[in-house]
């Protein structure tokens, strides 16, 4: 990019001062120095990987799992969706971050939440220790099994 069309995507950041007035700067004296085309070009960087992260498609809800990592993804009061990454121990809030990783990936099944049970010994949907002999031979307990 140019400096020509960043100074031209700087003026359209009204919602930013600086970039207006780095904009203004290339207007009056035709160039931006080394260290403001620097500062645009990390603005610029920003806000497209903020778009990008945005857009990012809404994965279903559901539980995941990508690499050796198991994510499940809720659905908040409002009505927003949110990630969770399994620590070992519990559920641990992320937010939309994993959602990229997420695309294309289908939700559990009941036989992977299974393997997830077996492999924690834990209730992937309650997080609760398996105790009951049937719950730690299926995996998963019996009320948590409908929910999938």
């Amino acid at each position: 990019m140019t400096q020509e069309h960043l100074a031209t995507w700087l003026a359209q950041q009204t919602w930013s001062s600086f970039a207006v007035s780095l904009a203004e700067q290339y207007q009056r004296r035709g160039y931006l120095s080394e260290k403001q085309e620097s500062a645009a070009r990390g603005m610029h960087a920003k806000v497209t990987a903020r778009k990008a992260k945005a857009t990012a498609p809404t994965p279903a809800l559901g539980y995941y799992r990508v690499d050796d990592t198991y994510y499940v993804v809720a659905e908040s009061k409002a009505g927003n969706a949110y990630a969770k990454e399994w620590n070992g121990y519990g559920w641990d809030y992320v937010g939309r971050a994993p959602f990229a990783s997420l695309a294309g990936v289908d939700p559990l099944t009941a036989e992977q939440a299974a393997t997830f049970g077996h492999a924690f010994g834990r209730c992937i949907v309650c997080g609760r220790t398996l105790t009951d002999p049937a719950s730690v031979a299926a995996g998963i307990g019996p009320i948590c099994a409908q929910r999938l």
